[in-house]
């Protein structure tokens, strides 16, 4: 650092010490001091997603599956809709968050950090594939099926779908490659 600098910085703390002494010296002897857990606590709508994928790719719904998280001491508990969608409203975020999903006789717990933002907070999609055991991905859903009269994987919109994707998500998937025929 240059003496310029050095300088700098040191009357920069010095102003700064001195300000927070006079905060504390003008704080009055019944005021009470600032308490965390008096703060109101951030909260965020969060949206999870969760589906069973088959060998063609394509993620199918799984309607009024239980999904529960906890967040910040609150518990929260949905089913999900048609679309396989749940959705949570005012969950205290900045912290960790414990995500359980429930199949059966079973029950599966994830854990991620919720970050405080505006707007719908996505966590991501469970997926269920071949019976194993689910997986939390951050993704988007996926429609893709294979089209043997033309040799193409198609999406839902009938548009074909690169073979690098397709060798992508097979990849992320765990699924052979040889499904692939170009």
């Amino acid at each position: 650092m240059t003496k310029g600098l050095k300088a700098l910085f040191n009357t920069s703390l010095f102003i700064f010490v001195i300000a927070l002494l006079a905060s504390n010296s003008l704080m009055s002897a019944d005021a009470e001091p600032l308490n965390p857990a008096s703060m109101p606590q951030r909260t965020v709508q969060v949206r999870l997603v969760q589906v069973e994928t088959n060998a063609d790719l394509i993620d199918s719904p799984m309607a009024d599956a239980k999904i529960s998280i906890q967040s910040g001491g609150a518990h929260f508990e949905q089913h999900t809709n048609k679309n396989g969608v749940a959705m949570f409203d005012a969950v205290p975020c900045g912290g960790q968050i414990a995500i359980t999903t429930y199949n059966e006789s079973e029950q599966k717990v994830f854990h991620r950090r919720l970050v405080c933002r505006a707007g719908t907070v996505n966590l991501g999609v469970i997926t269920y594939s071949g019976g194993g055991n689910p997986v939390l991905e951050q993704r988007r859903i996926a429609s893709y099926a294979y089209d043997p009269t033309t040799g193409f994987w198609r999406d839902k919109n009938g548009r074909i779908v690169p073979n690098r994707v397709i060798r992508r998500i097979m990849r992320q998937r765990g699924i052979a490659a040889h499904a692939v025929k170009h």
